[in-house]
């Protein structure tokens, strides 16, 4: 039923019950009659948001409908494995040489025990010559875990509407209801993400160089350093081409993933620079199937890749939470488009009281400020095969003679009456809701989430092919982006050359051609800000050799206490040189301890780079400060 023909219900039944009078008796009884026509109603809208949902990975994870709670469909797959050979053992033909020992029998008080004498030998192998076999193999479970999630509504007392007419218990039920269906709808999808994160085998982070690849279960093995990319995102592909029954792969090896399109084309813009590759068309497509799970959403398919539009992602920031085995462990902390606000500070609601929804200025930032630190913002592109993950609605179970179980899948329940502690006149009631449902894993080296930095919000950037694609992490600004509004040197964007970072191109040709001298430039610079987070975690500097490249090349670096006590703040690295071979460009990383000593207020260090070699000078960037914010 339509939230029209809901509203229409609820304003003839409540309107025909206190139009009239609002001191007649039974006004409470019959209100809790009403009350109860809407259940079904309610119940109804919940499954309606679900159908009509077109969440990413709600639509991908296929439903195979309704399972008992009993009906445990877990399976186990045995996988063959070998055992080793051994030698067959030689048994013995004759008696051996006698050697001293002892046999039992009787003593001389007729009790047993073991007298000293030469014995024969028996062969051990003879008759009890066992070999332990072992049975080696290799299984693979696939689990199912059920999940449940009751609430409900604060109790409410009729009488408190009862003045106010019926317009105003009308527009209550209204936002009652609407709150109550969304919040049950939402809370499940958000759940149904947290799962195949959590389950999903290939949760990937762009980070570190560009050769870096690696996929892990149970989130990210650190935070996003780069913008997305279509080498990424193909590296990524052929990865999971080539996992463990791959054949189940959707579409002959094309990679869906969903981001927004400005992330996307992006990507796409800057691949067709670099590559020097043929002008493709960035007009985006529509599923028109209305049977297919993603109908009417967009999507733009580019190479063996395809994305699925969805400008509004998930995003949010990582935070240290400690240090185990050496490393630094990270929790990722989503923030949404939406915030609650109190209601007069919205527009037009000077005499409003509560809370409301408004706009969340942070999610469309490039950082946010949370507790008086600053974190770069993060948004996740999920990657889901349908062939990762089932789910099954669970059955109510049974409940007592005469009464009806507590709802699943979302039907809700209106509790009134004895079930509401002292309400022997029967004004009070409160809404119920249950949803149950069954995740299994079948294949979650098919699924995960690839954390990246998406592109800059604050003002319209286009990548420079010519240049490192890294931000400037002392300003909201990327360093190393151009404005739309300037023009673009094509030069470089044509050239043939694989990376044009440093170089400058032949205008006759497009050739990449060196430039005649070398430098060294250090990122961030001048500044760097890192967390006191009560544990010990790296702070990471990139050195940046551009230019010429010929011969090989090395830079020195120092770090040098300023208001940081060495030892206690931080460790000064032991190795203070970085060397390039020759023909080796791009960065090598400078990586600086910091330690769990607690500092209240803000603590700094400096790192300098001096003393190039091999025909390279140093640049602009030579020497960061570094501030450790303090707790305060």
């Amino acid at each position: 039923m339509s939230g029209h023909g809901l509203d229409l219900l609820l304003h003839v039944t409540l309107t025909s019950i206190f139009m009239p009078s609002l001191e007649t008796p039974d006004t409470c009884r019959r209100l809790i009659t009403a009350l109860h026509y809407q259940r079904p109603l309610i119940t109804k809208e919940m499954e309606v948001l679900l159908e009509q949902s077109n969440n990413f990975v709600t639509k991908s994870i296929p439903n195979k409908g309704v399972v008992a709670q009993y009906d445990n469909s877990d399976s186990i797959e045995f996988r063959e494995a070998f055992q080793p050979f051994t030698a067959f053992r030689e048994i013995a033909s004759g008696p051996g040489d006698k050697i001293s020992g002892s046999m039992p029998a009787r003593a001389c008080d007729g009790n047993r025990a073991l007298i000293a004498a030469d014995v024969d030998p028996y062969d051990p192998n003879a008759c009890h010559g066992v070999r332990t076999w072992n049975f080696a193999h290799g299984h693979a479970t696939k689990t199912t875990q059920d999940y449940r999630d009751a609430y409900e509504s604060d109790v409410i007392c009729i009488e408190n509407y009862a003045q106010h007419g019926p317009d105003r218990v009308k527009a209550m039920f209204r936002a009652l209801r609407r709150s109550f269906s969304r919040h049950g709808v939402d809370n499940y999808e958000a759940y149904l993400r947290y799962l195949v994160i959590k389950h999903g085998e290939a949760n990937a982070s762009v980070v570190g160089s560009a050769n870096h690849f690696s996929v892990s279960t149970n989130g990210w093995e650190a935070p996003p350093e780069h913008l997305m990319s279509i080498p990424y995102l193909e590296r990524y592909r052929q990865y999971m081409i080539g996992v463990e029954k791959s054949t189940v792969k959707n579409e002959l090896g094309v990679l869906t993933v969903e981001m927004p399109r400005r992330d996307w084309f992006a990507a796409v813009a800057e691949d067709i620079l670099r590559t020097n590759g043929p002008q493709v068309s960035l007009t985006a497509m529509q599923y028109e199937d209305p049977r297919a799970p993603f109908y009417g959403r967009e999507y733009h398919q580019y190479k063996n890749i395809k994305c699925i539009f969805n400008e509004e992602p998930e995003k949010g920031y990582f935070k240290a939470n400690g240090v185990s085995g050496g490393k630094t462990l990270w929790t990722f902390v989503p923030v949404y488009p939406q915030k609650n606000v109190a209601a007069t500070e919205l527009p037009g609601a000077s005499d409003g009281a509560g809370v409301a929804a408004t706009r969340n200025e942070d999610y469309w930032k490039d950082y946010i400020v949370c507790d008086g630190v600053r974190y770069q913002m993060v948004s996740l592109a999920y990657v889901l095969n349908p062939a990762a993950f089932e789910l099954y609605n669970i059955s109510p179970t049974m409940g007592p003679e005469g009464v009806k179980p507590i709802g699943t899948n979302f039907e809700v329940n209106l509790v009134t009456g004895p079930y509401i502690t002292c309400n022997e006149k029967n004004n009070k009631f409160k809404l119920l809701s249950e949803k149950k449902f069954r995740f299994k894993v079948l294949e979650p080296q098919l699924a995960g989430a690839i954390v990246y930095i998406p592109e800059p919000q604050g003002i319209a950037y286009v990548r420079d092919a010519c240049s490192d694609t890294s931000a400037d992490t002392t300003t909201d600004e990327p360093s190393t982006y151009r404005p739309l509004s300037e023009p673009i040197a094509s030069a470089c964007e044509t050239a043939t050359c694989v990376d044009c970072f440093g170089n400058v191109a032949n205008p006759s040709d497009g050739s990449c051609v060196t430039n005649a001298d070398g430098t060294f430039e250090m990122e961030p610079c001048p500044v760097a800000e890192v967390v006191y987070n009560g544990g010990t975690h790296n702070l990471v500097l990139k050195v940046w050799r551009a230019g010429n490249l010929t011969d090989a090349a090395t830079v020195d670096y120092a770090v040098a206490a300023v208001t940081a006590v060495a030892g206690t703040h931080f460790t000064d690295p032991a190795n203070a040189t970085l060397s390039w071979a020759a023909g080796e460009g791009g960065y090598k990383e400078i990586t600086v301890p910091i330690l769990a000593a607690h500092a209240t207020d803000d603590v700094t260090f400096t790192v300098t780079i001096s003393n190039a070699t091999g025909g390279a000078s140093i640049g602009d960037c030579s020497v960061t400060t570094v501030t450790i914010l303090g707790e305060d």
